[in-house]
């Protein structure tokens, strides 16, 4: 009796360990970080910061994105944090980090003005706040090599792809077209 007790006490501990083992090995994060200027007249700013957090069998990504736009037509601004639970693969990193992605779209609060010359001067309306969809369709090749810093490797990359706000187009931002573009991919995790 006592040494059947003592094998379900040792195999119960290897169990125990073994889990906890797999659980450390699945725990991770990765993402992509981009900003982009707009070059002619400075007018457009942004900033994506997209990470997804996965521990074992629970995701969850987080997309930080501030948006600032002012030229003659008015304003926009938008910055804030969505996060989505689960595993909606919007967010992809190659375990290389050679490529990166983010395709979908999310809901976030715009504070907008509309300003023009209606009768000679220039004047602008009441700030409007919305809830206006944001869509990311982003892909980021590496183009150099990696990084480590504070326990993230990185990978500077080449941008490409459009930031769509607005359900009708309202702002179409082109990555890489008339915008000064810095990015990279990250992990916590040895690439490789």
């Amino acid at each position: 009796m006592f040494v059947l007790l003592r094998r379900l006490l040792v195999l119960s501990l290897v169990l125990v360990l073994g889990v906890s083992v797999v659980s450390a090995e699945d725990a991770y994060e990765e993402g992509i970080h981009l900003t982009f200027v707009e070059t002619h007249h400075m007018s457009t700013h942004a900033e994506i910061h997209a990470v997804k957090h996965v521990d074992g069998n629970w995701r969850q990504t987080e997309i930080y994105f501030r948006y600032t736009y002012a030229y003659v037509d008015g304003t926009r601004y938008i910055e804030g944090t969505v996060v989505l639970d689960g595993d909606p693969d919007w967010l992809e990193v190659s375990d290389d980090l050679g490529w990166g992605g983010l395709d979908g779209t999310v809901m976030m609060q715009q504070r907008r003005k509309v300003c023009g010359f209606p009768s000679g001067s220039y004047v602008c309306g009441p700030e409007i706040v919305e809830m206006v969809p944001v869509t990311f369709h982003i892909a980021q090749f590496a183009n150099a090599g990696t990084d480590e810093a504070g326990g993230y490797f990185t990978r500077p990359a080449t941008i490409s792809g459009t930031v769509t706000i607005g359900s009708n187009r309202v702002h179409r931002l082109e990555i890489g077209y008339g915008l000064l573009t810095r990015g990279y991919n990250f992990s916590d995790q040895y690439p490789g």
